[in-house]
């Protein structure tokens, strides 16, 4: 299961460096060598990003499924939820532990409230 603590390192990173993380955690797992390796620049990680989780169905697991807009609601810290989180999608959508971490911070952080369309009152007690 996931803990606060292995959320802990991912929380300083910013929004590129997360989104790094998934795409070569992606790339790792389906052809064996990550972006990093491969040649040719990445341009728009948040597009493929965009793709992947649409096509994967990434967003209706987390923003219905998992219900994320209510959810937040009852998270007594950022790092509880983005562990939640995590787990839920290592263990439901096939994710491997890191590209979980780096997915959940990055959506929390950065990218969930306006893809589930959230609304402003649904916000962390």
């Amino acid at each position: 299961m996931i803990e606060t603590k292995d959320v802990e390192p991912y929380l300083g990173k910013n929004e590129k460096a997360l989104l790094d993380l998934w795409y070569d955690d992606l790339l790792t797992e389906r052809v064996g060598i990550g972006y990093r390796e491969a040649t040719g620049a990445v341009s728009d990680l948040r597009a493929i990003f965009g793709r992947w989780w649409e096509a994967h169905g990434i967003r209706r697991a987390v923003c219905d499924d998992w219900n994320y807009c209510q959810k937040r609601k009852l998270w007594d810290s950022k790092a509880l939820g983005m562990a939640s989180l995590a787990d839920f999608l290592a263990t439901n959508c096939g994710m491997k532990t890191d590209g979980a971490l780096a997915v959940a911070v990055f959506l929390v952080e950065y990218a969930a409230d306006v893809l589930c369309g959230c609304s402003d009152t649904d916000t962390a007690g």
